[in-house]
């Protein structure tokens, strides 16, 4: 059902928009020096080795560093592809206990899920596929061979230090699936001096419980992190309880997280880090014209390990040397007594490894300027031109097996090469090119560059790549639907953007930050059922193009605001049809409280207009309104409130599924 307000669920957000913009009139004054934003997503950090050139004013743009949109890690300033940064901060404020629910508010993102928590989470990126978005826990690459993507419904916040989403092809740096974008998660580095740490646990309706705890610690030469929690969620239908079933489908999550890390041979680093998830599903079945129904005893159950090991050593002042060795395995196994013909059993794993050396070819001291900041220490001060080249060679076997189905390996060998070239510290150009060579179906050569230029106060920034993803396990080996003849789905993408910020205090109106964005991707050769063949054929092309634009307001002291709109214009070039469960409007504010004094509060509502299912009927409108409220009872000790979908929208995400009403939980935490 349409959701029963008089006005369009987006409207909302586009009107609060207006309100900020009004609220801050004396911050579009230009010429002055902004202050840091601290907002959990603007929050800085810069890097101690880039200053600004001439008479350009300081700090005229947010200037985070950000991890994973080249291929060493840069200030923002520097970057011309589009990411979004979502930190710690953020996710404690937002007490939010699920990486979906974070990627909700993010600009560009869309999240459906299957019903309620444990249904399959699917992220969308511009409108790509689920399977165009290449997702990174630690630099491993977890989405499934066997389907393609990744599944978010049991990924947890535990122990996730940020989250970095990087719109746009990124198919030259990172290979196969990252034709959308990438959504990396990098785990919590341990702090040096003493232990800290805590537990929480919290209660709630729909027979929902979690409990959590969290340690790290450290000294001069190694730290340490571990976070460990039990969620579970029992009261709800997965099958749509508006049609009338009403049988509990239970979930339940437990997650282990740490990381690992020690200097040597002196300014030497190496990590590792492992994160185990084990999660329990009751599922419901299908019947042909009716849809999802009850099934009291399907069950899915799915385990899963990443584990990853990092080296980081200068082995001269102008070259770095970084190698990274990880895995990723999944197995999952659906049984139903009943049903015998509803069980599996698939089991995977793709383990890689990342060869990878930084060329410093340009630097400070020689007339030249600053080159590239990197956690080694290897960037240099200064004004100017600098270019560093970064060189990589990579290997990754994907294994996948599907009992009763398929048994079989691939393997991926390839080469990259990025050059990050500046230009007076106001010019940033990124070129890069990778050859990949996949045993199943062939090589791809994909290439992107960059630019972000700095000019009168404003970013003007901009990408141009292209990107591919390998056929799966699935499309090619599954018995009556694969084929072993597919080729890749390719695709090309451009985005073109100015971001602006204002000038005033930190914590005060005049420090606002403001980004508008047009994107367009080309995807061709995607793979779909041929009614003739009766397989996977490549027989698709498709469009998706739009606006993504954000506002980060703080609106007074300690309380900061984000406001963004995505405008999204999908088609599939056969039918002319909008490609299915990607919004024309999607709407989002964040708002984080936290003054001096012993409360603190956070909101977020994400709103979301005119979508169509695969078959080309039109899903609901809905709109989700998440609140937290927490009190310090002392130092150590919280109390706090969440609730989930406070509006009680119960429209359904996707068709046939149950969307769980308001979800109200209390909860207490001890040192955290």
């Amino acid at each position: 059902m349409k959701h029963p307000l008089p006005w369009r669920p987006a409207t909302l957000i586009l009107a609060a928009f207006a309100i900020l913009l009004l609220t801050a009139p004396q911050a579009f004054s230009a010429n002055q020096q902004p202050a840091e934003t601290s907002l959990a997503e603007t929050a800085s950090i810069d890097s101690p080795n880039d200053e600004p050139a001439g008479d350009e004013p300081a700090g005229t743009v947010r200037d985070e560093i950000i991890v994973s949109a080249q291929a060493a890690e840069a200030p923002r300033r520097r970057v011309g592809s589009s990411v979004t940064v979502l930190e710690r901060d953020e996710i404690e404020a937002r007490r939010a206990v699920s990486v979906a629910e974070l990627l909700r508010t993010v600009p560009g993102v869309e999240v459906a899920r299957t019903g309620p928590p444990g249904g399959n989470t699917s992220v969308f990126v511009r409108g790509g596929n689920s399977s165009h978005t290449l997702v990174l826990v630690d630099g491993v690459r977890v989405n499934s061979p066997a389907v393609g993507a990744y599944d978010f419904s049991s990924l947890s916040t535990d122990d996730v230090q940020r989250i970095e989403v990087v719109r746009g092809p990124q198919s030259a740096l990172y290979g196969s699936e990252a034709m959308g974008g990438v959504i990396s998660i990098h785990t919590r580095r341990g702090t040096g001096g003493e232990l800290s740490g805590g537990a929480s646990a919290e209660v709630g309706t729909e027979d929902s419980r979690r409990f959590a705890t969290s340690w790290r610690g450290g000294g001069e030469r190694a730290d340490w992190s571990f976070a460990a929690s039990h969620r579970a969620f029992d009261g709800v239908s997965s099958a749509s309880e508006a049609a009338g079933n009403d049988e509990e489908d239970p979930f339940s999550n437990t997650t282990a997280a740490g990381l690992l890390g020690f200097a040597f041979a002196g300014d030497g680093r190496a990590e590792v880090s492992v994160r185990y998830l084990d999660s329990d599903t009751g599922l419901d079945g299908f019947a042909f014209g009716v849809g999802p129904v009850d099934d009291p005893n399907y069950e899915l159950d799915r385990q899963a390990v990443y584990a990853n090991l990092r080296f980081e050593k200068p082995v001269t002042e102008r070259w770095t040397q970084h190698l990274r060795v990880g895995t990723a395995r999944e197995d999952l196994a659906a049984s139903d007594p009943d049903t015998p013909f509803q069980a599996f059993s698939t089991d995977t794993v793709v383990t890689d490894a990342v060869l990878r050396s930084d060329l410093v070819l340009l630097r400070g001291g020689e007339g030249a300027g600053s080159t590239d900041s990197s956690s080694t220490g290897t960037g240099n001060t200064g004004t100017g031109n600098s270019d560093t080249l970064s060189l990589g060679a990579g290997w990754e076997e994907r294994r996948g097996e599907a009992a009763g189905s398929f048994d079989e390996t691939v393997e991926v060998t390839s080469a990259f090469a990025e050059n990050r070239f500046a230009w007076r510290d106001r010019l940033f150009l990124t070129t890069g090119v990778r050859y990949d060579d996949h045993s199943a179906f062939g090589s791809e050569t994909t290439w992107r560059g960059t630019a972000s230029w700095l000019a009168g106060g404003a970013r003007f920034h901009g990408s141009y790549g292209t990107g591919f993803k390998a056929p799966t396990f699935n499309e090619l080996y599954f018995p009556g639907f694969g084929n072993p003849a597919l080729e890749a789905e390719t695709s090309e993408g451009w985005d073109l953007g100015v971001e602006l910020a204002g000038s005033g205090a930190a914590g005060t109106p005049g420090a606002w930050a403001a980004d508008v964005t047009w994107f367009d991707n080309d995807y061709e050769n995607l793979i779909g059922f041929d009614f003739t063949t009766f397989r996977a054929d490549n027989i698709s092309d498709a469009r998706a193009r739009g606006v993504e634009s954000w506002l980060t307001v703080p609106l007074a002291a300690g309380l900061d605001t984000r406001v963004n709109y995505t405008w999204t214009d999908s088609q599939d070039r056969a039918s002319g049809d909008p490609l299915p469960r990607r919004p024309e409007h999607r709407a989002a504010v964040t708002a984080l409280w936290d003054p001096a004094g012993r409360w603190d509060a956070s909101l977020a509502l994400v709103a979301v207009a005119d979508r169509v299912d695969s078959d080309g009927s039109e899903l609901d409108d809905y709109q989700r309104l998440d609140l937290t409220a927490g009190y310090a009872v002392s130092d150590p000790l919280t109390v706090y409130l969440r609730i989930d979908n406070a509006l009680d929208d119960d429209s359904a995400e996707i068709a046939g599924y149950t969307t769980p009403g308001a979800v109200v939980s209390l909860g207490v935490r001890y040192g955290l």
